[in-house]
């Protein structure tokens, strides 16, 4: 599971709402690109009281299928 918080009241989530990287690449493009999908929403939690709400994601990764993960790292 993946947890969501710190989300805004104003932020209108709903169960099955894919949720995507905005993106955060510097000037040579370093960073995390946008529009990557995280995960889909599972369950909402939002509190009146509360400043913010928050969300359980499922990741469309089925980690038990990968055989192969390549990972890049700055040098």
């Amino acid at each position: 599971k993946i947890t969501l918080e710190n989300v805004l009241p104003s932020e209108h989530l709903k169960i099955d709402d894919l949720i995507l990287t905005k993106g955060d690449l510097d000037i040579n493009g370093i960073g995390i690109p946008p529009n990557l999908v995280v995960g889909r929403i599972e369950s909402i939690e939002k509190i009146p009281a509360a400043i913010f709400q928050k969300a359980e994601l499922k990741s469309l990764l089925d980690f038990d299928r990968l055989s192969v993960v390549f990972i890049v790292v700055e040098r």
